[in-house]
């Protein structure tokens, strides 16, 4: 069962979305504005964090997946899986094999508003 929190951080422009109670797990850099927190033993989320929200938002830029190469082959896969899914994948979508958009699905005013 995921547990949804939102925490944005309007100054430095960093959304914070917890999918568990419990956030301890594997922090891994996806690129220079996402990083996953995730149980690799289990493959399950725990969350995200997404610095330049705002601007990512607005500007539909196209993010690369960059340093998952960095990882064991087992991490990949794990990771690879997690973003395919839910509920990672309803606020970042994956394009092509090794680049990431953020989803529509959450907006600033929805978050501020429930904050």
């Amino acid at each position: 069962m995921v547990n949804l929190d939102f925490l944005y951080d309007t100054e430095d422009d960093v959304l914070y979305i917890s999918f568990a109670k419990d956030r301890r797990g594997m922090t891994l850099s996806l690129n220079d504005y996402v990083v996953l927190i995730f149980d690799p033993a289990t493959a399950q989320a725990k969350g995200l964090t997404i610095m330049n929200y705002a601007y990512l938002l607005q500007h539909d830029v196209s993010l690369p997946v960059s340093r998952l190469d960095e990882f064991p082959p087992a991490i990949q896969d794990a990771v690879w899986s997690i973003l395919n899914r839910s509920p990672v994948d309803k606020y970042v979508r994956l394009q092509e094999p090794s680049s990431m958009r953020l989803a529509e699905r959450v907006t600033l005013p929805d978050i501020l508003l429930a904050a």
